[in-house]
């Protein structure tokens, strides 16, 4: 699998409540544009507000976390650059920065495609 990643931060003025709001409402956008461009799966993760993770931050010398991860599955390289050459997808991606620029930090924040390597999936025995 192949997928494309985005790491956001969030715009100085936006609050955290604010954030989570229109992060949802992103993943509704996605949900209805990336399934007709050929995206198998998406998930969206937003960072949790624990003390655990400025401290982790501070120790590593990293900086501090996303706000928000996006990652949309595509079943392989060519299906991606498939959906990356339909006018749809251009269309999609201008009208998802376009509602992106009113919540994220775009100049801070990371968009890669990636491919995943399971190193282990111990979910089925959890449960």
């Amino acid at each position: 699998m192949v997928k494309l990643v985005q790491c956001v931060r969030r715009r100085p003025e936006v609050s955290v409540l604010e954030f989570r709001a229109k992060w949802k409402e992103y993943g509704e956008m996605i949900k209805g544009g990336a399934v007709a461009l050929g995206g198998v799966r998406c998930t969206l993760s937003t960072t949790l507000a624990v003390k655990e993770n400025a401290l982790f931050a501070l120790r590593r010398g990293t900086q501090e976390p996303f706000d928000g991860i996006a990652e949309i599955w595509f079943e392989n390289a060519p299906a991606a650059l498939a959906a990356m050459q339909r006018s749809e997808w251009r269309e999609g991606l201008a009208r998802f920065q376009a509602f992106q620029e009113s919540f994220v930090d775009l100049e801070h924040s990371s968009f890669f495609y990636a491919i995943e390597d399971e190193v282990f999936d111990w979910s089925a025995e959890l449960g």
